[in-house]
């Protein structure tokens, strides 16, 4: 009985077992182009495996971190702002009561609280932040002089915290946007000190980039006209109190002597 041919064997033209025939060598051509460097067969990883695709790892995309955000270099006399936040402590009606003595004590200490939290501010700001704590988001010229009335000195434009002298005070307070005060709530001494800061820490500054640097400051991108009266105001501050000083007309700004006034104008 014939045996049927077994693994690896093969039948022959007559029927004959054969041994299967080797595999065809590649060609010259082909082992060159298996064995040049970067082809798909010949491509190795950095570990030593063999890529896929024929790429080294070392070809794959790199993630580059992000360049971190610098924040301003701090000043001297520098300070964050923070804006003063009361919480409640009354109802609108409480307003309407100033007469009463125990009301208008209430009053006076909400108004007290916020000179401490964020004095030097501007009457009109220590007002109006002083009646939210009341519930009451607008107020009338003559509802705030009622509520500044409380205080020693209802006249006064700027208050200052209990012991805090206004002609010795050089600090000031970097704010991060200009919606977290108004330039114009910012008093004179404030941004003359925050000038003064700005010439010491660079030697000196053309009017215009101390004009730019100043704005940054107080969180302003660029200057419109509705902001040099307080910027004309904070200079004067600084010229009358002799700390800042300006050689001549396309001189730089120095924190020296002053020598006088009218910088705004190139004098």
């Amino acid at each position: 009985m014939a045996r049927r041919p077994g693994r690896g064997a093969a039948t022959g033209w007559f029927g004959v077992r054969t041994a299967r025939p080797p595999a065809a060598l590649p060609s010259p051509a082909a082992r060159a182009r298996q064995d040049a460097p970067g082809s798909a067969a010949g491509a190795v990883s950095d570990s030593g495996a063999v890529s896929d695709s024929g790429a080294t790892s070392r070809d794959a995309p790199r993630r580059v971190p992000a360049r971190p955000v610098v924040p301003p270099v701090r000043l001297p006399g520098e300070e964050p702002f923070v804006p003063w936040a009361p919480g409640s402590a009354g109802e609108p009606r409480d307003l309407r009561r100033l007469a009463d003595p125990t009301t208008a004590r209430l009053v006076r200490e909400v108004l007290v609280d916020g000179i401490a939290a964020e004095g030097p501010v501007h009457r009109e700001r220590l007002a109006r932040r002083a009646a939210r704590a009341f519930e009451v988001p607008r107020l009338t010229d003559a509802r705030m002089a009622e509520l500044l009335a409380l205080l020693p000195d209802p006249a006064a434009e700027w208050f200052w915290p209990e012991g805090v002298d206004p002609a010795s005070w050089t600090g000031f307070r970097r704010q991060g946007s200009a919606g977290d005060r108004p330039l114009e709530h910012v008093p004179p001494e404030e941004i003359g000190n925050a000038m003064v800061a700005l010439l010491r820490s660079s030697g000196g500054l053309a009017l215009e980039q101390l004009v730019a640097q100043t704005l940054a400051v107080f969180g302003h991108r660029r200057l419109h006209p509705v902001l040099m009266p307080a910027l004309e105001a904070g200079l004067a501050q600084a010229v009358r109190a002799g700390r800042v000083t300006r050689a001549g007309t396309g001189q730089p700004i120095t924190a020296t002597e002053a020598v006088g006034a009218g910088f705004f104008a190139g004098a």
